[in-house]
């Protein structure tokens, strides 16, 4: 699963009112696009109508007009942050105006109450499990979109999107370098891929192109600003706590350098000093870099601890409760991005900036500029937890002019070798969401400006995506590990070490092959 620290934590901050929960219960969750109003049993007491907008209807009662794509019911409407607008209302909403329905099923036998139900925002989803997933559940393959292009052979892997955005109110825009892609022609495909089990909604998917001199890259800073580039310099000393990594992050070769957890705590930080030639012009530092499945372990984990509760506790998420909010936080900078120093003229260690995208799936490429230096070399030192990152390559791009991109819309988009101008409609739409379920894959076309340029491309993408607790882990429920988590966060982290350190060597293939095949 593609999870990040901050969306991990941020669910993991509703301790506070947990202390007052109500009683547990399972829930099964069950969704349907705006196609599939025939398939929504009628015995279901309640339905979920999730808007386009990020509202959320909670009906007691409901129709379909299919002729007229209208339906009409009522219930309760909650905004996009879970705050109760109305109850006890009617209404009329246009098919347009939704993005999916989802029903539940409740096992009364546990006693939850009606209101958890039609809270509930992450719950139990009943999908058939691959036998990799049923063996070891909490490191299957997941969750945001991953993004496929043209290398010269084949469509590969280039980026996935939108990696904090486990929910609405998180919703983020998200932009990536696709910088292994070759394309001659006037038209750029992009393939958009659901490889997880969780349901996507994506808002936009357009395509950046900037133009360059085939000799030259083009690469975007953390504020967004895009350089060209026609000159890297690599590293004279590349130095971690093993020794000499030079030959690790010299080159972008998926030859990536990372180091394991440490057994007895899971914050402890670990720093590579680097070393680089300085012929005073306008650098950019880029790193290439992606997470371990150490945050996809602590988020799983945790989910499980919470428990069956889980679901009720979550649908508060977003709530504007400051004390809850910075609980999170706190739980965030204990486990941090890249931080990037440089060594000034007094020699000492200055913070100039830190990486904190994530995601465990693909490696993005980011680059920080860097102060102007008068020293002849440039020293840099990178500070991460140990065992959280993977590095790939790691240069300095002497920086040019800057440039602006171009933007463009896709203007065809296939599901199954099928052109769907309702969903192409919608993803062109900055106000209505594609919905793509677990194994889906669509095609999405650009039209390339017509002329003799070479381009860099990057995808900008924006939604979210809906994550669920799977059954298995209900058994592992633990509210003195949650007590544990937001009393005495660090003690935490040293509780999970020996516990993750036991999984640590077989996550990643567990992870890689319970990847759900796309069509």
């Amino acid at each position: 699963m593609k999870t990040t620290i901050r969306i991990a934590l941020s669910i993991l901050t509703f301790y506070l009112i947990l202390i007052c929960s109500c009683g547990p219960s399972k829930l099964n969750r069950r969704l349907y696009d705006v196609h599939s109003t025939s398939d929504i049993p009628v015995s279901n007491k309640v339905l979920k109508v999730h808007m386009n907008n990020g509202d959320l209807l909670v009906l007691s009662k409901w129709h379909f007009d299919n002729t007229n794509n209208i339906m009409h019911g009522g219930g309760s409407h909650f905004d996009a942050n879970r705050k109760m607008v109305n109850t006890n209302h009617d209404y009329s909403i246009s098919f347009e105006d939704i993005a999916l329905f989802e029903t539940n099923f409740i096992d009364h036998y546990n006693g939850q109450t009606g209101q958890t139900v039609s809270m509930s925002i992450v719950s139990l989803l009943n999908l058939i499990f691959n036998a990799i997933c049923i063996s070891d559940p909490k490191n299957c393959f997941g969750s945001c979109p991953t993004y496929y292009a043209f290398n010269g052979s084949e469509m590969s892997l280039q980026a996935e999107g939108f990696s904090s955005s486990m929910a609405r109110v998180y919703e983020e825009e998200d932009l990536d370098m696709l910088f292994d892609v070759e394309n001659n022609s006037d038209t750029f495909l992009l393939e958009i891929r659901n490889e997880a089990l969780e349901t996507h909604l994506i808002r936009y998917c357009d395509l950046l192109v900037v133009p360059r001199y085939e000799t030259e890259r083009v690469y975007v800073s953390s504020e967004g600003v895009f350089f060209n580039s026609s000159r890297t310099i690599e590293p004279d000393k590349c130095i971690a706590e093993e020794g000499d990594i030079l030959s690790k992050i010299k080159f972008y070769d998926e030859q990536e350098r990372y180091s394991l957890a440490d057994s007895i705590n899971l914050i402890k930080k670990e720093t590579i000093d680097l070393t680089f030639p300085n012929y005073h012009k306008k650098y950019g530092l880029i790193i290439t870099s992606r997470q371990t499945l150490m945050t996809t372990y602590l988020f799983y984990q945790t989910m499980a601890y919470f428990g069956t509760t889980l679901p009720y506790w979550t649908s508060k998420l977003g709530d504007g409760d400051n004390i809850i909010t910075n609980r999170g936080r706190k739980m965030y900078k204990l486990l941090g991005g890249i931080k990037v120093y440089v060594e000034n003229s007094e020699k000492t260690w200055v913070e100039i900036n830190e990486i904190h995208e994530m995601g465990p799936i693909a490696s993005d490429f980011h680059m920080i500029e860097l102060p102007d230096l008068e020293s002849d070399k440039i020293n840099l030192r990178l500070e991460m937890t140990q065992g959280l990152w993977r590095i790939d390559y790691i240069t300095l791009a002497e920086l040019e002019g800057r440039i602006d991109p171009i933007r463009i819309q896709p203007y065809q988009l296939q599901k199954a070798h099928i052109d769907t101008p309702e969903n192409l409609k919608i993803l062109n739409d900055k106000n209505k969401y594609l919905v793509t379920f677990p194994g889906e894959r669509y095609c999405a076309y650009y039209k390339i400006p017509e002329n003799e340029q070479t381009y860099e491309y990057f995808i900008l993408s924006k939604g979210y995506y809906m994550e669920w607790m799977r059954e298995e882990w209900l058994e592992e429920e633990d509210k003195h590990m949650v007590n544990m988590l937001f009393i005495r966060p660090r003690k935490f982290m040293k509780e999970m070490a020996p516990k993750f350190k036991m999984a640590e060597s077989q996550l990643d293939e567990i992870f890689w092959n319970s990847k759900i095949q796309t069509h």
